[in-house]
């Protein structure tokens, strides 16, 4: 390029450059006058105010505070501004709607669309309007609080609204107190709490353009008046443990009012606390640490328990005082070790079981003392179930009582025989042999085989007992020829001891005795004698080596015996639950019969029965001949315990050492024994326990078949008792009634300084009483009581009555209808100690007080008038019977009495009564002043005239005696002396003829007979004896 060229170029280039910097300063004034003159104006302009309009007619302003609402949807909300301007730059949602509007309606939104809005005028910008498009009313808010109590006069509580996630949004929340329809506080919207120091019952209402909705609950707000303290958590389980798959409940309490519980598992921070674990009563299933925080609005108290794990107990041992083989009946005694078991734990019970059945069941005892052979164990208890130790053989030997050597055959060798075996019958256990011939030990076997002739003999031995016995010799012969006769003999054919001895008698060696009962063969024998127990008809052959010799003669036997030797076996004695038990009668003898019977009541009359009662069984085993035995077992089917509480049966405060309080077993189950426990000692055993002192109780309940600890412990607290106050009428004159329209005033009397009074009136707490001083204006029963540091005491009772006097009543206690000479005590039990009681008879006043005894017939008045002048009366009528008269008369030798008013006679013969004679009529035998003393319909006594009787010749020939006489059984043997026919008649009293028998003279001049006359009433009879001659001779006879 040239010179020039170049040159041209950077003149362009310059020229261009200065044109665009002058147009860039040409628009950077331009714009600064703008701004400038804009700054000049603004001095002059105010910021607009918005309004907007959501409900018609109603212009609410947006501020800084109060800028967020609600819409309805299908709803358009209206602005405006306070200033005034040809045109209004609006913006809605970031766009601008420049107009002349104002107010302005802005574009309708779509549900669940957030819009905002804001107007410039003049330059100047309003405040922020925002607001979201919703189409329902909110759901319902749930109410919560910090505190459901606030603590008197110091504290508050916050309560706050709850909206579900999918609510509605709202505008205002209105808070409502007690049921009232104007609410009391609002808080807007994004604000959920408020802070009431009062108590109520709350509620809130949320609020949106669309509606509103009241919340779900009401939150009631109480006042506590103290903080809680005492927390205390209880476990239902022993020794705070827990068994692998169980569940334990903990149970807390503490003192104050209005408490709400959280339980923590581990520790008390927030992410410790248990969910839902908000009542007093939480059931666990893991060992740990447990806290329960106890709150009110006043504060907290915080406790804590640690369960532990527990196991079953280990394997128990099993060691015995003596030898488990041993000789005798003296049993040995089991001891059990004690397991080892979990921290904590303990063992609660020793189960020891003989062959498989349950024996002994005891908290305490460890041992146990057998009495039979069997297989023992033992099961050791503990809070988690039991561990059984190995089983123990226990089997007492007895020593050998008798041997008696048996053969094969018998008992001699020849004729073909070169051998035969010997065997031994005995008893015993446990036992060796020796067998000897001619005194020299042959073998110490069971048996023995013969070969050769001798003498033989066999001891039998008990290693355990150190004990031998030895049986007969038996001498076993050679021979030639079989026995050729032989004869029985018996010393009687019937018995009643059980058995007669057969004597057999026959010639030959090396004999044994075959025994037939009925023809059959029933025994054996290598002595002479058999001793048969059944009835039948016998005989005996004899035999040897060489053969059998001919039967014997035969002899019936009637065996029979006493029962003997009955027994009962049970299949078991105890039963745990419900089951059945069969009982077995053994008993020796024949002809026998068994009958069952339960408490006294036949329950069957087999040898065996089925049961399924507890009770004493009794066997009764008859022989009709011979006589009866009994025998008894006592069977028990029980139930063991279950459900177990203690039940105080009074505040669980003492506070008089002389008014315990009673703690009551309560359980599901059979008869059981008790065992009260305090703070880990055993103080009673009984099924109720009188608490006196401070301590926590627990009850243990145990039978045969278990044991159960009681759910709940109760805690006892002691405190000083209160002397007991009295009342004192302050007024009145100090009656104790209340004339019209007055009062009376009690004070409460007493020596404890400062107390807490509650009046009560006819046994019900009267409202508001609580004073030493209480006004009475109506009558009743009036008790005081006073209290101190947890403990009371009640005064007796004032009564206090009305104006009216109490309704006069008369009462007697005997007939108001009486006999002369008797009287009738009148009285009322309706007192009242200032009243006066005044008593008449047919008008003329005969005593004053509250009982009169009456004696004269007459109409008694009791007039009863007390303090205001109030009377009333009632009357009673008294009769007076004179005493009863009346006559005897004597005809035909007959006593009988002239009138018919009589319930009761007796007669007398010299002043005493005569033995049975309580008719009308009499018939008199022995001479006398005889008389008759009686009671009438109504009661009065009396006494006739007296009458003088000469008797009745008893003593003329022929003659008759009676022994004996008097007779207490009805049996009199009478004699008659005479040769004639006579006929006996006995004859009571009112002469009625109550036995006949005639009597022969059998050709001699005594004829005696035994006369049964049968049951009579005591009294006196006449026994008369009419001969065929015409001639009757009397005897009187008394039966006692």
């Amino acid at each position: 390029m040239k010179k020039f060229q170049i040159k041209l170029l950077v003149a362009l280039i310059l020229f261009a450059g200065l044109w665009i910097l002058a147009s860039l300063k040409v628009i950077k004034y331009r714009e600064a006058g703008f701004v400038l003159r804009n700054k000049i104006k603004q001095q002059y302009f105010m910021k607009p105010k918005l309004f907007v309009e959501i409900k018609p007619g109603v212009w609410t302003e947006i501020t800084s505070t109060n800028n967020t609402y609600t819409i309805c949807r299908g709803k358009v909300p209206r602005l405006r501004t306070d200033l005034t301007a040809a045109t209004y730059d609006w913006e809605i949602r970031g766009g601008f709607f420049t107009n002349s509007d104002n107010p302005y309606t802005p574009p309708a939104l779509a549900y669940d669309v957030s819009s905002s809005a804001r107007v410039t005028v003049n330059t100047e910008t309003s405040e922020e309007f925002f607001y979201r498009i919703v189409d329902n009313v909110p759901d319902a808010p749930t109410l919560t609080a910090s505190s459901s109590s606030i603590c008197s006069g110091v504290s508050n509580t916050t309560l706050t609204a709850t909206l579900p996630a999918s609510s509605q949004e709202i505008d205002t929340l209105y808070w409502y107190k007690d049921g009232a329809t104007t609410p009391f506080n609002f808080t807007l919207r994004g604000d959920l709490d408020i802070v009431v120091s009062t108590t109520g019952s709350y509620t809130v209402k949320a609020v949106n353009d669309c509606g509103a909705s009241l919340s779900s609950n009401t939150f009631i707000v109480t006042q506590a008046s103290v903080a809680p303290s005492d927390a205390l958590i209880t476990s239902s389980s022993t020794n705070n443990l827990i068994c692998t798959g169980a569940t334990v409940n903990l149970t807390g309490s503490a003192t104050g009012s209005d408490l709400t519980y959280q339980w923590y598992f581990g520790g008390t921070n927030a992410s410790d606390a248990i969910a839902g674990a908000t009542n007093a009563v939480h059931t666990i299933s893991a060992a740990g640490t447990y806290f329960l925080i106890a709150k009110n609005g006043c504060g907290t108290d915080t406790t804590s328990i640690t369960i532990n794990l527990a196991n079953t107990p280990g394997k128990p041992g099993i060691t015995s005082t003596s030898s488990t083989l041993f000789c005798g009946s003296v049993f040995p005694r089991l001891d059990a070790s004690e397991p080892s078991v979990s921290p904590g734990d303990n063992i609660i019970r020793y189960e020891w079981y003989k062959d498989g059945a349950l024996v002994q069941s005891s908290a305490t005892e460890r041992n146990f003392v057998t009495s039979a052979n069997g297989r023992y164990h033992v099961i050791a208890y503990g809070t988690c179930g039991g561990t059984s130790s190995d089983v123990v053989t226990v089997k007492s030997v007895n020593p050998p009582s008798f041997a008696n050597i048996k053969t094969s055959q018998p008992p001699s060798l020849g004729c073909s025989v070169s051998s035969l075996v010997l065997s031994v019958e005995t008893d015993g256990d446990s036992l060796s042999y020796v067998w000897k011939k001619d005194n020299i030990i042959v073998s110490n076997n069971a048996t023995f085989t013969v070969t050769t002739t001798g003498n033989y003999q066999v001891e039998v031995t008990s290693a355990v007992c150190d004990s031998t016995f030895a049986s007969e010799i038996v001498n076993i012969p050679f021979i030639s020829t079989p026995p050729t006769t032989i004869s029985m003999t018996s010393p009687a054919s019937l018995t009643c001891d059980g058995q007669i001895t057969l004597t057999a008698n026959s010639d030959g060696d090396g004999l044994q005795y075959i025994w037939l009962k009925d023809g059959v063969e029933v025994d054996t024998t290598l002595v002479n004698t058999y001793a048969a127990t059944v009835s039948g008809i016998y005989s005996v052959k004899a035999e040897n080596a060489c053969g059998v010799g001919p039967t014997s003669n035969t002899i019936a036997l009637d065996i029979k015996s006493v029962p003997n030797n009955v027994s009962i076996i049970a299949s078991d004695t105890l039963v745990c639950g419900t089951g059945t038990v069969t009982l077995s009668g053994n008993a020796s003898g024949t002809g026998l019969t068994f009958e069952w019977f339960l408490n006294g009541q036949s329950v069957g009359t087999t040898n065996q029965i089925n049961v399924n009662q507890t009770g004493n069984y009794t066997l009764r085993v008859t022989s009709a001949v011979c006589g009866v035995k009994e025998a008894s077992k006592s069977i028990k089917f029980v139930t063991a315990p279950s459900n177990v509480r203690i039940i105080p049966g009074s505040a669980t405060k003492v506070c008089n050492l002389n008014s315990p309080v009673t703690l009551y077993a309560q359980f599901d189950g059979s008869e059981s024994t008790y065992k009260w426990v305090k703070d880990g000692l055993t103080v009673g055993t009984a099924s109720s326990f009188d608490a006196t002192e401070a301590g926590t109780y627990q009850l243990s309940v145990s039978n045969e078949c278990g044991t159960a600890v009681a759910a709940n412990a109760i805690n006892i607290d002691v405190g000083d008792a209160l002397a007991t106050p009295s009342i004192i009428i302050q007024n009145n004159s100090g009656s104790s009634v209340i004339c019209s329209s007055g009062n009376i005033e009690l004070r409460a009397s007493q020596s404890e300084g400062v107390v807490q009074y509650r009046w009560f009136k006819d046994n019900a707490l009267l409202d508001n009483a609580t004073g030493e001083l209480l006004n009475v204006i109506a009558p009743g029963e009036y008790r005081v009581e006073i209290s101190k540091n947890g403990c009371s005491a009640l005064s007796s009772t004032q009564i206090i009555t009305s104006n009216l006097p109490p309704p006069a009543v008369i009462k007697h206690l005997t007939p108001i209808e009486f006999c002369e000479g008797d009287s009738v005590v009148l009285f009322t039990d309706i007192l009242d100690v200032t009243a006066q009681y005044v008593w008449t008879l047919d008008g003329s006043q005969v005593a004053t007080g509250s009982n009169l005894t009456a004696t004269q017939a007459g109409t008694y008045t009791l007039t009863v008038t007390n303090t205001c002048g109030f009377s009333d009366n009632t009357q009673v009528q008294v009769q007076v019977t004179a005493a009863p008269v009346t006559e005897i008369i004597l005809n035909n030798n007959v006593l009988s009495v002239l009138s018919a008013n009589i319930r009761k006679y007796q007669w007398y013969l010299d002043d005493k009564p005569i033995i049975g004679a309580n008719e009308s009529t009499f018939i008199p035998i022995d001479s006398g002043r005889y008389f008759l003393r009686f009671t009438t319909e109504i009661g009065c006594e009396g006494t006739s005239n007296v009458i003088d009787f000469g008797g009745i010749d008893v003593n003329s020939n022929p003659q008759i005696t009676i022994a004996p006489n008097p007779t207490n059984t009805g049996n009199i043997t009478v004699t008659v002396l005479s040769n004639q026919d006579a006929e006996l008649t006995l004859i009571n009293n009112k002469g009625k003829v109550i036995y006949r028998q005639s009597f022969s003279r059998d050709n001699i001049f005594v004829s005696q007979r035994l006369v049964d006359i049968g049951n009579l009433q005591r009294g006196i009879y006449l026994l008369r004896a009419n001969f065929s001659n015409g001639q009757s001779v009397t005897k009187k006879v008394l039966v006692l």
